[in-house]
């Protein structure tokens, strides 16, 4: 139960993260919203095929476990993508609060 509760908060991040990058993008023209948008379609795609390509398959971890090992084995391609993904969750909340101050005005 636990494991699926972490992939449902993952993919709930990842299509929140979508939307709210094209809405910043449409409603402020912010560049940053288009750095978003495309970090949320290539940073779990290129996590997705590191996964497939190191054998994580039957392996029996999950994906995310198994990008963290081949982090600290010092996977380069690991390593940027987990750079990528507190840089998707830097730039989100970034965007929440630029929403909220841009609201108030």
């Amino acid at each position: 139960m636990y494991m699926e509760l972490l992939w449902i908060i993952y993919w709930l991040f990842l299509l929140l993260s979508f939307l709210f990058s094209i809405f910043i993008t449409w409603k402020y023209h912010r560049k940053t919203g288009i750095v978003q948008f495309l970090l949320t379609i290539v940073i779990p795609i290129w996590a997705f095929c590191l996964t497939v390509a190191t054998n994580w398959v039957g392996s029996g971890t999950n994906e995310l476990i198994h990008i963290f090992k081949l982090a600290i084995n010092g996977s380069i391609s690991a390593i940027g993508i987990l750079i990528g993904y507190v840089l998707l969750i830097s730039l989100f909340f970034y965007h929440i609060f630029l929403f909220i101050t841009l609201r108030k005005k």
